[in-house]
């Protein structure tokens, strides 16, 4: 990352931020829309990934298990001063739900949505 593009991540709200990296994260052809909302009442970043039908279940997983990595990373030096949640939506259905407690998943798990 260049010097210019961190000074100006710097300046960003946290939020934003984490929204701005999740992007680059899933930023992949079988990804269709990224939609991002603040739940000020829950102190609570929502992010929700949507995805071709088409997407494989191994494919969900991958992206999810970066976005877990990235996540953690932002939070360990950021220290985010609030809690997040990312849904998987392919084909209109909400197919996995990642807490910030979760583990990385192994490609043959199966997807949950809580």
């Amino acid at each position: 990352m260049s010097g210019r593009k961190k000074r100006k991540q710097e300046r960003l709200p946290r939020e934003d931020l984490v929204v701005a990296r999740v992007r680059e994260v899933a930023d992949l052809p079988f990804v269709t829309q990224i939609e991002d909302h603040f739940a000020g009442m829950w102190n609570e970043l929502g992010i929700q990934i949507k995805m071709n039908a088409s997407t494989p279940d191994s494919e969900v997983i991958r992206l999810r298990n970066e976005v877990l990595k990235c996540l953690k990373v932002i939070d360990q030096e950021n220290e985010l001063p609030f809690t997040w949640i990312v849904g998987f939506w392919r084909d209109e259905k909400n197919i996995e739900v990642l807490l910030p407690q979760d583990d990385v998943k192994s490609l043959e798990d199966t997807l949950r949505a809580v």
